[in-house]
């Protein structure tokens, strides 16, 4: 317990500092990164997705299972199965 909040703590006030992207352990396992989203950030989107309506004809099913859809699903699987796989070794 107090390893993982060692960690915990490393992590943090490594971000804190600026010398780490990741604020968790977990999120650096899944590759996400906390930023702040800024008006370039929604422009940009407002844009692709913009452009993605103009390319795909709606559907009743489009965009239900995007591409980042499924690769966030991927990630938390994983992450999920990392997981599993620790616990069940600390567990032994």
């Amino acid at each position: 317990h107090m390893s993982h909040d060692g960690v915990q703590l490393a992590y943090k006030f490594a971000y804190l500092i600026g010398r780490n992207i990741y604020y968790h352990p977990q999120w650096h396992i899944l590759g996400l990164v906390a930023r702040r989203v800024t008006m370039q950030d929604r422009r940009m989107n407002e844009k692709s997705r913009e452009i993605k309506e103009k390319s795909n004809p709606p559907s009743s099913m489009n965009g239900l299972f995007s591409e980042d859809m499924s690769t966030s699903l991927r990630r938390v699987a994983a992450g999920g199965a990392v997981a599993f796989l620790v616990v069940g070794w600390l567990g032994k």
